[in-house]
């Protein structure tokens, strides 16, 4: 047993023979082993014959303990009635104020100013000498009259939910009976007593715990009679269901999502205490073993992917993992870089959060169209300078899409200006200049003006071909400016001579840039 009966107060009944008159010497009542010389008792006693001394037979009360200075001893009975049968009595209260009694009537009450026990006492019952004393006993009996008795521990084999506290017993009307309760997971940790259960068949309020005590708590009021426990039963429901929370859980790639699991007996009652494992059956993701679950990026329908079990019983969840669309990302913006010059343009940084493979499909011309190239990187030049936004659109392997777009900055190269003509000519000769050769990497239009008369100013004629005559014998410098369409400008010279008897020899010189 874990426990044992604490009592405050304790009947002992006797109907006995202290022995022969001429005889006696005899104890009855409570002592320390051996009664150890100092050691405190509670006995009926007798005299008798010391040597051949007479005495007169007689019955005392005898008590000591070594805190009083005096025993307590007194006669109580006297004479040839010593060696009758007698109905002894003695009634403890509290260790220190005891009752004696001897045919239902009460002889003495002394009280002791420290409890007489504070250690095990055991019921005595002695003669001096077997041969030619005896002590003759019809039936004792020792009666917890009030006190409270602690179970042993009551194991379930597995936690459980503890159910109705019954009990037989026997309890006149001045007793009571009452029982509180207890449990524990490991046996060693418990709940707090619950409060006293005073109807057989009352359902235990501990929480769930493989392990139960009870404590019988027993009062009277009567002299003679206490409550007597004949049997207690204790009803208890162990594990039957087990469920995980949520039973669907629909998530995006690699993000969480915390289950929970309770265990249930066929009460539909949870049972707590309880711990649980976790798994991932099927499918994508890890769990751990709080329940927290970390979805896969394989979007799917993972049905009872999830598992908890317990007890011996199991539960699943499954777990939805969507399909995200793409993200496109077409690499920002570049440049500058000029009109002409070629520029890889990368999508490679797009992203599914499925993990699915992609196609891509750009708009390079901003019609709207991705018709353009279908590759994740592609090389591409513009003729034109400006800002230019290219498009890149990429698509899933279910058909989910994304949409990005990216600048390009491209920045003008100026045009080459080349004047051709002869090297010399004649005085007044009508001489032909010609820039068409200038050109304007991008390709586009070309603005000529002239200065003939080398003043600074371009205002001596318009167009790529000029004819113009020099009156003047000398050497003579021809500028033509050349502007594109965006405003960038180049110019070139051109030296000839001007003789009274030319030559027809012509050359091409290469501009002098202005801007």
């Amino acid at each position: 047993s874990q426990g044992g009966f604490s009592h405050p107060r304790i009947l002992m009944e006797a109907r006995a023979q202290l022995g022969d008159p001429n005889t006696a010497f005899a104890d009855l009542g409570f002592g320390k082993p051996n009664v150890l010389p100092g050691s405190p008792n509670i006995l009926f006693i007798t005299n008798g014959p010391v040597g051949t001394t007479t005495v007169t037979p007689t019955i005392f009360v005898n008590s000591f303990h070594p805190n009083d200075s005096t025993p307590n001893r007194q006669a109580i009975i006297s004479g040839t009635s010593v060696g009758d049968y007698h109905d002894f009595r003695m009634v403890i209260n509290d260790w220190q104020t005891i009752e004696y009694y001897v045919d239902e009537v009460l002889y003495q009450t002394h009280t002791y100013a420290t409890p007489v026990f504070t250690q095990p006492a055991y019921l005595w019952f002695f003669v001096d000498n077997y041969e030619n004393r005896a002590i003759y006993m019809d039936w004792m009996r020792v009666v917890v009259y009030e006190g409270s008795y602690v179970s042993c521990a009551q194991d379930a084999g597995q936690v459980v939910n503890w159910g109705a506290f019954s009990w037989l017993a026997q309890k006149p009307d001045t007793t009571t009976l009452a029982f509180r309760t207890r449990t524990s997971l490991d046996g060693f940790t418990w709940s707090p007593w619950s409060d006293p259960l005073t109807s057989t068949g009352a359902a235990v309020s501990n929480p769930s715990g493989r392990y139960l005590q009870y404590k019988a708590e027993l009062s009277t009021s009567d002299t003679l009679l206490s409550p007597k426990i004949e049997q207690v039963s204790i009803q208890y429901f162990g594990p039957n269901s087990l469920v995980v929370s949520p039973a669907t859980a629909t998530l995006n790639p690699l993000t969480t999502q915390p289950f929970s699991a309770q265990v249930y007996d066929s009460n539909s009652q949870p049972i707590d205490g309880l711990s649980y494992t976790w798994q991932v059956v099927n499918g994508g993701g890890v769990i751990d073993n709080t329940g927290l679950f970390t979805a896969a990026i394989n979007d799917d329908t993972y049905t009872h992917t999830i598992q908890a079990s317990s007890a011996g019983v199991t539960d699943t969840a499954t777990v939805i993992v969507n399909n995200l669309s793409p993200q496109a990302a077409a690499g920002g913006t570049y440049g500058p870089i000029s009109e002409t010059f070629s520029l890889e343009l990368n999508g490679t940084t797009s992203t599914d959060p499925n993990g699915d493979p992609l196609v891509y499909a750009w708009d390079l011309d901003n019609n709207g169209l991705y018709n353009d190239a279908f590759t994740h990187t592609i090389t591409y030049s513009w003729n034109e300078p400006g800002l230019h936004s290219v498009g890149l659109i990429v698509t899933d392997t279910l058909g989910l899409t994304d949409t990005t777009s990216a600048n390009v900055n491209v920045t003008n190269l100026l045009p080459i200006a080349v004047i051709t003509a002869p090297l010399s000519a004649e005085g007044g000769q009508v001489i032909t200049f010609d820039a068409s050769p200038s050109g304007d990497p991008g390709g586009g239009p070309l603005q000529f003006n002239w200065d003939f008369d080398n003043d600074g100013f371009f205002d001596d004629g318009v167009g790529a071909v000029l004819d113009y005559r020099f009156r003047l014998l000398d050497s003579h410098l021809v500028l033509v400016r050349v502007s594109d369409n965006q405003g960038g400008q180049a110019v070139a010279a051109f030296t000839i001579q001007i003789n009274s008897n030319a030559t027809d020899a012509y050359g091409v010189y290469l501009p002098i840039v202005r801007k």
